[in-house]
């Protein structure tokens, strides 16, 4: 069993979970509460936070002794790689200790043994010389004070794991043989976009940008003179009713959004356009023409994906593996 806690664009939610003998979740027991959302890579009333999970604690009710896995979004999560080596005057037997050791506290995102191919685990292996590529997850103090501030979580559970949401919306949609040779995740959310480079199992880059549905939904807000609401409106019916009245709102913007995209590949890595890009979230993902062709959304159920709940499967995935 697992409790994860989700922060989506407009709720935070609270889900208690377990394992299906067939590889998938259900779901035991779940609440969501409203909350001020994420503004400019920060919680826009980071107040509000400890309140609202201490509400949500209450209504799913704990067994106390449970770990608690905290998805992190994109834009407070950074990435660091660095490359680690070890060498021995004769062959030896690589042990986890020996292994660990070289992450310092990192993830391995491939070994090299005597400089052969990258494989995911050297343990077990004999070696005169062994290599790692490291990825170091760095996480926003901001986040994880508004955390570490809610008391009921010290009184409710025994563990607080922290997974940054794009690695699991990675390893939970993208197949592994995709992501062992390299690919791209851009997960788009309600106010932020983020660009991943996925190698195997971890991250090792990641930008994010301020810009978001919740952009394009403005734009409508300020250019029709209609308030936030009328402009929801407005934008959910963009499809089938309003193409004439905000389809240039909304082109325009989404080309911004594009560009962006592509700049930010081209910078991390040109050779990355020739890898596969996947595209998820709930959002600007389901919105068609959004990206250019060689943009592929890449969800399950994506004819059914509203916003966040793809992601938040992600990592109940994630906590329960």
């Amino acid at each position: 069993m697992s409790y994860v806690l989700y922060f989506g664009g407009e709720m935070v939610s609270l889900v208690h979970a377990g394992e299906n003998v067939n590889g998938t979740h259900m779901i035991k027991s779940q609440a969501s509460e409203k909350y001020s959302g994420i503004v400019n890579s920060e919680f826009a009333q980071e107040s509000e936070i400890s309140p609202v999970i201490e509400k949500l604690i209450t209504l799913v009710g704990t067994g106390r002794l449970g770990t608690l896995t905290v998805g992190v979004p994109s834009c407070f999560c950074t990435f660091h790689v660095n490359h680690a080596r070890r060498e021995f005057p004769k062959p030896k037997r690589i042990t986890r200790k020996m292994a660990n050791e070289m992450l310092n506290g990192g993830s391995a995102v491939y070994y090299k043994v005597d400089g052969g191919s990258p494989v995911l685990d050297a343990v077990g292996q004999v070696a005169s010389r062994i290599e790692v590529q490291v990825s170091h997850l760095e996480i926003s103090a901001h986040f994880l004070n508004a955390i570490e501030a809610c008391r009921a979580i010290d009184r409710n559970f025994s563990r607080l794991d922290f997974v940054p949401v794009v690695q699991a919306e990675a390893n939970y949609l993208i197949d592994t043989h995709v992501r062992d040779k390299t690919c791209v995740l851009v997960s788009c959310k309600l106010t932020d976009t983020s660009v991943a480079v996925v190698v195997g199992d971890q991250i090792v880059a990641i930008e994010t940008f301020d810009m978001g549905v919740a952009h394009v939904i403005n734009e409508i807000s300020l250019d029709k003179g209609v308030d936030y609401y009328k402009a929801v409106e407005m934008f959910e019916r963009y499809d089938k009713f309003d193409v004439d009245k905000i389809g240039g709102i909304v082109k325009a913007r989404l080309e911004d959004m594009a560009e962006q995209v592509n700049t930010i590949i081209t910078r991390l890595d040109h050779g990355l356009l020739g890898r596969p890009v996947y595209v998820c979230g709930g959002y600007t993902d389901n919105i068609f023409g959004a990206f250019p062709e060689y943009l592929k959304t890449m969800c399950p159920l994506n004819e059914v994906n509203p916003p966040d709940i793809v992601s938040r499967d992600a990592v109940i995935f994630q906590s329960l593996l």
